[in-house]
């Protein structure tokens, strides 16, 4: 009797310690959290969506009961006092478990989203699409994987035995290995990183077979697969767990993606925003007219709607202090456009803005700026330089200099090594521009932005998730990354010819009345 209270407290004991080990992991991760729940929250449309909310509860729950058991087995000192024997310490087992599992789980995943930046969920599920889409497309690969007789086509029996030697490992990436081929078909992901914590290369054959073969699943994806074993788990300051204030801060910073942050000292306008920063819409209080087209009756009255309107207050506060610069490309482009369809005093403005022509050129801006001002209700802060530099116009941009600057490099500093030069763009770069993807203004835009290091600015909705996917697309390694691009949220037409009722206009009233 005595060996068995021996053995029973000798269990207890271990099992307290691997209670206490995954809680204290556990409970570090919650303030956390929370923390990023508060900073993220006023910064989505829905903080649901992101999974975070959930994702904590429970993270919390486990934590609640891993300690509400181990105060019933610190409880009693001693298995005598409480008559304590193997079963009993079976059925705590049977509660202990599920709990330290989960939390774990959690733990290893909190800290590898820690790792990540611009987070847009830690739990979703098949986000924009239909649950018919989705059944359908698993169906298909399905369909398609066993009748084709390739690696997705493994023979049922075969299959079932992968399932059990992964079992014996892991619990929760058996789903993500099961249907992780079919996930890259219905939504249409181009770079994927997928992290199995509870998997390790090294320890069983089949383990190891299919992580070697995962990242051929699509040959249009780049999969990069991490088991316990990679430098991406195996980091110390991953696995250790535990964050100081200001450690905590910039890691949130970076997780929420505070865009205002990445804006460097000089900033590479695009033409939209150049047409933000002179449109009648900014500048003037305009009454919405019956033959404007909806969309710009709609920002006109978004504008009237604040007395500072809405465009300046959200453009300005991004270019104060900063060095104001566009491609002489971009500059030629806006000037054109302008000539075609701008008001009088948008075409001014915009020859005030952006001096591409003599008169402005010789112009002091000072002299620039006082008439701006004098054709704006909103005009810029003093702060905010004027006029934009033009860049010289002395190299054009086209294939071949980037091709030369992705295979020879021009004014990027040395490797520190061996004192060659390096170039500053990455040969996606070169198939963006070959596959003519860019054209015309944007072509010089994005690639001096890019050339430089610097932010270029845009009011285009569409380009910043067109280049992530074409980055995506053509990288060659982790290390490639595209261009740095703000986008502003707001954006103005040009009043353009709505100024005045179309030829043949005939007023509503007016035609009653005739």
């Amino acid at each position: 009797m005595d060996d068995s209270h021996s053995d029973a407290t000798s269990r207890r004991e271990e099992l307290i310690a691997f209670a206490t080990k995954h809680l204290n992991a556990a409970r570090a991760c919650v303030p956390e959290l929370e923390a990023l729940l508060e900073a993220l929250a006023p910064k989505v449309k829905s903080i649901h969506a992101t999974g975070l909310i959930s994702f904590t509860r429970d993270l919390k729950h486990d934590v609640c009961a891993i300690e509400a058991i181990l105060e019933e087995l610190r409880r009693q000192q001693t298995p005598a006092e409480r008559g304590e024997d193997e079963a009993d310490l079976d059925v705590v087992w049977k509660q202990l478990e599920p709990r330290t599992t989960g939390a774990h789980q959690s733990t290893i995943r909190w800290r590898a989203v820690r790792r990540c930046a611009n987070l847009v969920a830690v739990k979703r599920t098949f986000q924009g699409s239909s649950r018919d889409s989705r059944r359908a497309a698993v169906l298909e690969r399905s369909s398609n994987s066993n009748s084709s007789g390739d690696g997705g086509g493994l023979p049922e029996h075969e299959r079932l035995q992968m399932h059990r030697v992964i079992k014996e490992q892991t619990k929760t990436e058996v789903a993500v290995v099961d249907r992780g081929a079919r996930w890259v078909d219905v939504c249409c992901i181009t770079a994927v990183r997928l992290v199995l914590p509870n998997l390790v290369r090294g320890v069983h054959a089949d383990v190891d077979v299919l992580l070697e073969q995962l990242p051929r699943i699509d040959p249009g994806v780049q999969l990069v697969v991490e088991d316990a074993s990679s430098p991406f788990l195996a980091d110390d300051d991953l696995i250790s767990g535990g964050t100081c204030r200001s450690g905590l801060d910039d890691m949130i910073r970076t997780l929420v993606g505070d865009s205002r942050q990445m804006l460097t000292d000089t900033l590479n306008l695009e033409h939209t925003v150049l047409v933000d920063l002179i449109s009648d819409l900014t500048h003037l209080r305009l009454a919405s007219q019956p033959w404007q087209s909806r969309t710009t009756r709609a920002q006109i009255q978004e504008e009237n709607a604040r007395p500072d309107g809405v465009m300046a207050p959200t453009l300005y506060p991004l270019l104060r202090g900063r060095r104001l610069v566009c491609t002489h490309e971009a500059a030629e482009h806006f000037h054109e456009m302008l000539a075609t369809v701008g008001t009088p005093t948008e075409r001014e403005r915009g020859r005030l803005l952006v001096p591409y022509h003599a008169a402005e050129r010789d112009a002091t801006p000072a002299a620039l700026r006082a008439r701006f001002d004098a054709l704006s209700e909103r005009p810029p802060p003093t702060d905010v330089q004027f006029p934009v530099e033009i860049l010289s116009a002395d190299e054009r941009w086209d294939v071949e200099r980037v091709r030369h600057l992705v295979e020879e490099g021009e004014d990027g500093g040395t490797d520190g090594v061996h004192g060659e030069q390096r170039p500053r763009l990455p040969q996606v770069a070169l198939e963006i521009v070959c596959r003519g993807l860019l054209k015309s203004s944007k072509l010089s835009t994005y690639m001096y932005g890019w050339h430089r290091g610097i932010v270029t600015v845009t009011s285009n909705k569409e380009i910043r998730a067109h280049m992530k996917t074409w980055v995506e697309a053509g990288r060659r390694s982790d290390d490639d990354r595209g261009p740095q691009l703000y986008c502003v949220e707001v954006t103005r037409n040009l009043l353009a010819k709505s100024a005045h009722p179309p030829p043949g206009w005939v007023c509503a009233a007016d035609a009653t009345e005739g």
